[in-house]
């Protein structure tokens, strides 16, 4: 497992071609990391596993930020 949300982050925001159009996929991203910890920790996880068990469910970063970056076109 990836060590950090960075981690993951960097290497999705890596595979988007169109630059202008990483800041906004990287506060999309935070906010969905940070919801799901949220959600975890109102559940009874502790807030270094919660993160640990969000991050998870986040998918491999390769293959979000190739979806991703199929997205993002500037035309």
């Amino acid at each position: 497992m990836r060590e950090s949300f960075e981690t993951w982050i960097a290497e999705v925001l890596y595979c988007v071609r169109f630059l202008p159009d990483r800041k906004a996929i990287r506060q999309e991203l935070e906010a969905h990391y940070e919801d799901h910890v949220r959600d975890l920790e109102r559940l009874g996880y502790d807030h270094q596993l919660a993160r640990k068990r969000a991050l998870g469910t986040m998918g491999d970063p390769v293959e979000v930020g190739q979806a991703l970056d199929r997205v993002h076109k500037p035309w």
